[in-house]
């Protein structure tokens, strides 16, 4: 029996072209925003918060010494939570083939091949982070025996991906990527990588009523709280809990939410900005980024370069201004 090989099938030939592949798109605006502890090594990370503060104020005489509010301090903490991420080198490739190989052949793609992995590993995560476990969501009734489901979101996918699709009342059916019709939105799982036999969704029928959504392997019950988990309230769609106390418990761990059900394509600018003042009004920091969809930002872009006008724009200058 021969040892594997990946790549001996062209290692004789000469690649006029380097290696031809999609573009990752980097998806990673929340690392790139939020403060990070590179030194923490794992178990509970402790979240102390002020829950109150003193606010005994009484006017032409001080408050009685039984009836002073103090300062409240709790100690929160958030679970620790991995994401890991394989690549397989065969180790004949390496021995065969990697002193002697010319620079254009298409061994190269080794070390290639680990930036490009780093590249999707942070976008899956940074999707965990901002939406949460799943990574699409179905957008029609799964059908029973022919392994095809319609996704919002295809650009996710890609072929031999392993992918668990679940809703609200069945068990999980865990499927790999065969075919991704990008026009279509159409995903077609197969019971092993590289096969041709499809998931049969009878026994588990995926449907939109109950909310089903694709997950990575592990990411139900591992993944990472998500921004979503955290600013939304239960009753909006996000956790109960933050930092593993009860969100409605105290002020600094209520997120103001703002429903967007009235927003338009026309009217999202006035819209947000309604948002905006809300959040300064109640809330008590100091909001200066407005996080959206691809939809919504085309949304916002038409409704600016409809407004621009001499007295917001730069001369030369593509960009806008609108409400400071």
């Amino acid at each position: 029996m021969a040892t594997t090989r990946t790549f001996n099938d062209m290692l004789n030939q000469y690649l006029t072209y380097d290696l031809l592949k999609e573009e990752l798109v980097k998806r990673d605006w929340l690392l790139s925003n939020i403060e990070k502890d590179d030194g923490w090594q794992g178990g509970s990370l402790i979240v102390p918060f002020k829950a109150a503060g003193a606010s005994s104020v009484a006017f032409g005489s001080l408050s009685a010494s039984n009836d002073i509010a103090e300062d409240k301090y709790v100690r929160g903490s958030v679970d620790y939570k991995e994401a890991w991420g394989s690549l397989i080198f065969n180790e004949t490739d390496l021995m065969q083939h990697g002193k002697n190989i010319p620079e254009k052949t298409f061994l190269k793609i080794l070390p290639d091949a680990v930036d490009a992995f780093m590249d999707r590993y942070k976008m899956v995560v940074s999707i965990n982070l901002m939406n949460g476990a799943h990574f699409a969501t179905l957008t029609a009734d799964a059908t029973a025996n022919d392994g095809l489901i319609t996704v919002d979101r295809p650009d996710r996918f890609d072929i031999g991906q392993k992918v668990l699709v679940d809703d609200d009342n069945s068990s999980p059916s865990t499927g790999y990527v065969s075919t991704i019709n990008m026009n279509t939105k159409v995903v077609l799982l197969v019971t092993a990588r590289g096969g041709a036999t499809p998931v049969d969704f009878s026994a588990n029928n995926m449907t939109v009523a109950q909310g089903a959504k694709c997950y990575y392997e592990g990411a139900q019950a591992g993944s990472f709280t998500s921004l979503k988990d955290s600013l939304l309230s239960a009753a909006n769609g996000g956790s109960s809990t933050l930092y593993g106390v009860t969100k409605t418990a105290y002020p600094y761990t209520q997120a103001i939410n703002v429903s967007g059900a009235s927003i338009t394509a026309a009217n999202i600018l006035e819209k947000i900005f309604d948002a905006y003042t809300t959040f300064r009004e109640l809330g008590k920091g100091n909001p200066n980024q407005i996080v959206m969809s691809y939809k919504n930002l085309g949304s916002v872009l038409k409704a600016l370069e409809a407004g621009k006008g001499s007295f917001n724009v730069e001369p030369g200058s593509m960009k806008t201004s609108v409400y400071g």
